[in-house]
């Protein structure tokens, strides 16, 4: 039996990384759309409330099952329209800046791609390379991230892990093989065209 691969990917950005270079590049692949940042966490919370606003609010149970369909279905209409705002799309990732919660989320419908840095390199990135202290706390916070995306509840084969140095360090390896893991086409054409600006034109207008 042939494994479908879900298209609607939530991005996580781990402390320290940047994740608006890296959907940059994905966004120009033709297959992927990956628009600017959004507050995710607000349409959702919005939705739900405004669904919520019939329902008893004695009935508890029946308030969050509302609350949890009616994300859902906001978060679905949110990928369903990134996705149409570009012929040929084939995936959407999302990403929302101001770190959301999801308590309406149905994991079934999404999956992860996680942005990731080492300890070592947060600290660097504060410039406090070599102070035990911060590094420590880099990995606190690192432990903390990781407990964050485990409670979606989205299986370990959903979640796909890119390392932030190894994206700084070889951009074109590091993109061909999240693109792999997309299940989009990772040749070098298609890589090329995520490092190269000038190949946007080209694809919008029509051009190979």
């Amino acid at each position: 039996m042939a494994t479908i691969r879900p298209r609607d990917f939530l991005l996580i950005a781990g402390p320290a990384t940047q994740p608006g270079p890296f959907l940059q590049h994905l966004d120009r692949h033709p297959q992927i759309v990956a628009p600017s940042p959004m507050s995710i966490g607000m349409a959702l919370h919005q939705a739900a409330r405004s669904a919520m606003r019939g329902t008893p609010r004695e009935d508890f149970p029946a308030t969050v099952a509302v609350g949890r369909q009616t994300g859902a279905t906001a978060l679905a209409s949110l990928f369903r329209d990134a996705r149409n705002s570009r012929t040929g799309a084939q995936v959407a990732i999302l990403h929302d800046p101001s770190g959301p919660l999801f308590p309406f989320l149905d994991p079934p419908d999404v999956s992860l791609l996680v942005l990731t840095r080492s300890p070592e390199s947060m600290a660097a990135a504060i410039g406090a390379v070599g102070v035990d202290r911060v590094i420590s706390a880099a990995r606190e916070a690192l432990a903390s991230a990781a407990a964050r995306v485990s409670a979606f509840g989205i299986p370990p084969e959903r979640i796909v892990a890119v390392d932030q140095d190894r994206f700084d360090l070889d951009p074109s390896a590091c993109l061909g093989e999240v693109c792999l893991h997309l299940d989009v086409a990772a040749d070098r054409m298609a890589v090329a065209s995520m490092l190269d600006p000038a190949r946007i034109d080209a694809r919008t207008k029509g051009g190979a």
